[in-house]
């Protein structure tokens, strides 16, 4: 008896409390769903809107330094590999560096399209329908919450861009960064020139062309010619 009502009075103090009116969120009288008064754009709620983006350009901030510092990193080792005519080896490296200049392109466009929002938030609250200006950047940052981690504030922005416009903005998409966000694997023509441009910029003299052979031999005849090679060392 004694353990039912010390538990209905835990009850009735935990429910008070999650209607106090200390507490933002409110229940949704037409589904009884728990949701926040943020998760709307509407005149006065700018401020959380602004808030959110400058968020995502401070992350975006440190990313871009972290992958800038990776990125000279790679491209030292491919350029060191390079001029020990060890082109073979910087080959293989090239498709690390390309792949992480692609993502850092993606972390440039998804700041390009929040600066775009935010140049914009007043007549985002204010206006019933999205105007013409932020319509590829606020259907490109719903479409980017599900593939950047590292970005939570993009779900918030999909939460509030999503009741307000729902589909209606998907035709205006940057295509562009859909195919970036492909990850296609670098064909061997992009890797090669690469090496090609990293040569040039570090005054590297290097012919493409004993690798493009060696990439274009069959593996059984390149594999024989590795033999015989080490049989006349």
């Amino acid at each position: 008896m004694l353990f039912t009502l010390l538990r209905q009075n835990r009850f009735r103090t935990y429910f008070s409390l999650f209607l106090s009116s200390e507490y933002s969120d409110h229940l949704d009288p037409t589904c009884g769903m728990h949701y926040s008064s943020r998760n709307s754009i509407q005149s006065g709620n700018d401020g959380y809107l602004k808030s959110r983006l400058k968020l995502i350009n401070r992350r975006l901030e440190t990313i871009g330094k972290k992958r800038k510092a990776v990125q000279k990193f790679l491209k030292k080792d491919i350029v060191d590999l390079l001029g020990y005519a060890l082109d073979y080896n910087a080959y293989g490296r090239a498709e690390g560096l390309l792949v992480d200049q692609n993502m850092l392109l993606c972390y440039e466009l998804v700041g390009k399209f929040a600066n775009c929002v935010l140049s914009h938030v007043r007549d985002l609250c204010k206006q019933r329908d999205c105007p013409d200006e932020c319509k590829e950047a606020i259907q490109s940052l719903i479409y980017a919450a599900a593939r950047f981690s590292d970005l939570p504030e993009l779900r918030e922005l999909r939460t509030l861009f999503t009741p307000k416009f729902g589909n209606t903005l998907e035709p205006y998409i940057c295509k562009e960064f859909v195919d970036k966000l492909r990850q296609v694997p670098p064909s061997k023509e992009m890797k090669i020139q690469l090496l090609r441009d990293l040569a040039q910029e570090f005054y590297i003299e290097w012919d493409s062309k004993a690798l493009e052979e060696r990439l274009h031999s069959p593996p059984l005849l390149l594999e024989d010619k590795t033999k015989y090679d080490h049989l006349r060392q």
